[in-house]
């Protein structure tokens, strides 16, 4: 499994019941005593959570602990987005820089399209 769509699948479950309830990063860091960029970063899948946060920010969600992880099938549905993706653009490299297709994939896996470095150009031979 990957662990960092594990903790990016978090991230979007924080982060839809954060807003259900209402609440701004802001308002949750204070519940919790950490920073607004921590929880930017939690939610982003950026930050690692023990599992002892987990029951803290469930308790300041007023939701269950259960709520916030994700299935196994969840983290290997977005690992499979992420690789039909990236074959894709592989095929059509004209998409990788579609502002739509870069925003359709952070909501749906929570991360860019991770696509290969560009090739660098081969060393022209000069005529002589």
């Amino acid at each position: 499994m990957n662990h960092e769509a594990l903790y990016q699948q978090f991230g979007r479950f924080l982060k839809a019941h954060r807003l259900q309830k209402g609440l701004s990063q802001e308002q949750l860091a204070l519940r919790l005593g950490l920073s607004r960029t921590s929880i930017t970063n939690i939610e982003r899948g950026r930050q690692k959570v023990l599992l002892h946060q987990v029951f803290e920010i469930a308790a300041a969600l007023e939701i269950t602990p259960e709520a916030l992880i994700p299935t196994v099938a969840q983290v290997q549905t977005s690992e499979q987005i992420e690789r039909i993706l990236a074959q894709v653009t592989d095929k059509l490299p004209e998409l990788r820089d579609l502002p739509e297709l870069q925003e359709w994939v952070a909501r749906v896996i929570g991360s860019p399209v991770k696509t290969p470095a560009p090739e660098s150009p081969s060393p022209l031979k000069k005529d002589e």
